[in-house]
């Protein structure tokens, strides 16, 4: 997830709260950041898919991360949000070997307003950067 990080690096976004400020990008410029962060994403996935864990049994401390643990379900105030990412990273520094964090980003073709690609970008950006040291790892 290297290239992702990098890509949010790119548009100025470092700290979770960064997020925040996509909702201030000009339309052309959140247009091509959705466009953008959606292929990356993808190819990364592509990647991922290629290049399977050695062992070839199925993982029981892999763990996928519902709608209300990831934060895309329940509250929707910025403090809520950053409580229920931060228990995907304690859940998985002590229980899990993987940690699959689906991300509320649509195809940027499908979008078609301005204001709902902003949205789905600040939740996927903050869920990135707020679990970035366990995404580097």
């Amino acid at each position: 997830m290297g290239a992702v990080t990098e890509l949010l690096e790119e548009y100025g976004l470092v700290q979770d709260l960064d997020s925040l400020l996509i909702h201030e990008f000009p339309k052309k410029k959140i247009a091509r950041f959705h466009r953008q962060l959606y292929s990356t994403v993808l190819e990364e996935q592509r990647k991922a898919q290629e290049d399977p864990p050695k062992e070839s049994a199925i993982d029981p401390f892999s763990f996928v991360a519902g709608r209300a643990i990831r934060a895309d379900a329940g509250c929707g105030q910025l403090l809520c949000r950053l409580e229920k990412l931060d228990f995907p990273g304690r859940y998985a520094a002590l229980y899990a070997n993987r940690v699959i964090l689906p991300l509320p980003l649509q195809d940027p073709a499908k979008v078609k307003r301005p204001e709902k690609s902003a949205n789905q970008l600040v939740n996927s950006s903050l869920a990135i950067l707020r679990l970035r040291p366990l995404v580097d790892a």
